[in-house]
């Protein structure tokens, strides 16, 4: 595995261009130094390479192709298997130590921002949804079998899936928040694991966002996660949820009902009696808000 004065070449298939990487730049040096410090001298060199080639791989990241980044040799792709199965690899540890030294850093950025402007609070968002990573592998463990109904022909696909988050801030910048691994219930039982559904780790990675005292938040997810541990987690918290909602539901009674007069009835109901007066207009300027500058950009060639 290359150090961080070795040159890597990232040999690429098909019409690709290769990626080379003479050394590891500074301000890469300078990102992954939190965590560098206490680590061993092999792990300490090879993690920068390794997320840079995760970063810069021209498509698929299986281990053949990291192999070729890391490496240069297709045939080491076992090295790069044997170093995400070592112990000494705590990689959800190294992220949530390197997401809170990038939450502390964009916080005290943004905080001087907004007292110039003389805000008493900034407006962050969150975005919480399910990501799939299809494989037709039988043997792997904890899959997800998919339906046929959209391919009845086809081979049956099976998943790994993980609850995934996204932290915009006021400025538009964007913060991976910390993934959650779904388990499915076979698998915990045959690994000794406590099973958590979708929308329980879902709740959990609201729960354990740490924000700055001056923020709020709001809240985006699909009807997937419209539960109630959510919404609890939610109103605990302050939270604004944001959620698709069909209106033929019906209200139900409780305290924390806003509704409680519309009991019994459809949700369409309750919004014929909002007034105007309760909404704001939202009006976007394309290419001339805040954080145009901080949009994500696909490479062209």
């Amino acid at each position: 595995m290359p150090n961080s004065q070795a040159a890597s070449a990232a040999a690429t298939s098909g019409k690709e261009s290769p990626v080379i990487l003479l050394g590891i730049p500074q301000p890469v040096q300078r990102f992954f130094a939190p965590v560098l410090r206490g680590l061993p001298r092999p792990t300490r060199h090879a993690l920068p390479v390794m997320v840079l080639a995760l970063l810069l791989a021209p498509h698929r990241r299986c281990l053949k192709t990291l192999a070729g980044v890391v490496l240069g040799c297709r045939e080491h792709a076992s090295t790069i298997s044997r170093r995400l199965r070592n112990a000494a690899w705590h990689t959800r540890d190294w992220f949530v130590c390197l997401y809170d030294q990038c939450l502390d850093d964009i916080h005290d950025y943004e905080r001087r921002r907004a007292q110039q402007q003389h805000r008493a609070k900034r407006p962050w968002m969150a975005v919480i949804d399910t990501t799939y990573h299809s494989t037709h592998a039988e043997q792997m463990e904890n899959l997800i079998p998919m339906s046929r109904r959209r391919r009845p022909g086809g081979r049956e696909a099976r998943q790994h899936a993980f609850v995934m988050g996204l932290l915009i801030t006021e400025c538009g910048m964007r913060i991976p928040l910390p993934r959650k691994s779904y388990y499915t219930e076979a698998y915990c039982q045959h690994h000794g694991r406590r099973h958590r559904t979708q929308v329980q780790l879902a709740a959990e990675m609201l729960r354990d966002i740490r924000l700055p005292d001056d923020v709020e938040l709001t809240v985006v997810f699909d009807s997937a996660f419209d539960a109630d541990v959510v919404h609890r987690i939610c109103r605990q918290r302050g939270y604004r949820a944001v959620f698709p909602l069909d209106p033929n539901r019906t209200l139900s009674a409780g305290p924390e009902v806003e509704a409680d007069g519309l009991r019994g009835q459809k949700v369409v109901h309750w919004t014929r009696s909002w007034s105007r007066e309760e909404f704001t207009q939202l009006e976007l300027q394309y290419a001339n808000e805040d954080h145009v500058f901080l949009r994500r950009r696909t490479a062209t060639t």
